[in-house]
């Protein structure tokens, strides 16, 4: 990829300001989202090649790398499902 210095920084940015935005509740939703949407992207064309191509001298490595990154995409997707104003997140009593 060119460029590898700004995509490095850009990437760091956007972590940050999702997790920030989330924290204070400014637009959970939407930066949930993206940040879900760019952990995914990340997972599709950076760990799952890779986990591919060094399965059998990673020692698994890599295919753990492939559920973190799934697990942290969900956890995302999980947060702005729960952020969304009037969503149906209402746990009802038993």
């Amino acid at each position: 990829m060119p460029g590898p210095m700004f995509w490095t920084y850009f990437a760091g940015v956007a972590l940050a300001a999702g997790g920030l935005s989330i924290i204070l509740n400014i637009q959970a939703p939407l930066a949930a989202t993206l940040l879900g949407i760019m952990i995914f992207i990340w997972l599709i064309i950076l760990h799952i090649p890779r986990s591919i191509v060094e399965q059998p001298a990673g020692k698994g490595n890599e295919l753990t790398s492939v559920f973190e990154a799934l697990a942290f995409s969900g956890i995302a997707f999980l947060i702005a499902h729960i952020a969304k104003p009037n969503g149906n997140h209402r746990s009802k009593a038993v």
